[in-house]
């Protein structure tokens, strides 16, 4: 026996066939956000200058509260406690 696949048939298995692609596909874009990391481990009593740190970029859901977004809002600051330099630099 013989099958016979028609034009309507092709179009709505290749539309079956996108259909799932598109479901299946992770999104090309995340959301990302700059925030302020320490450059060095920084003592009690120094006061931060732009060198002490840089900003890098990670996905923005997962950024907590209260996270600095830009050297600039700790520039001048005095640190209070012991803040070490990431591990992974």
């Amino acid at each position: 026996m013989r099958t016979v696949i028609t034009k309507e048939m092709r179009a709505m298995m290749l539309m079956l066939l996108t259909l799932l692609w598109a479901c299946s596909s992770t999104p090309d874009s995340v959301e990302l956000k700059y925030v302020v990391t320490a450059a060095e481990t920084l003592e009690p009593g120094t006061v931060i200058s732009r060198e002490h740190s840089y900003s890098v970029e990670v996905e923005a859901d997962e950024v907590p509260m209260g996270v600095f977004l830009s050297p600039t809002f700790v520039e001048g600051r005095i640190v209070e406690e012991r803040i070490l330099q990431p591990a992974n630099d």
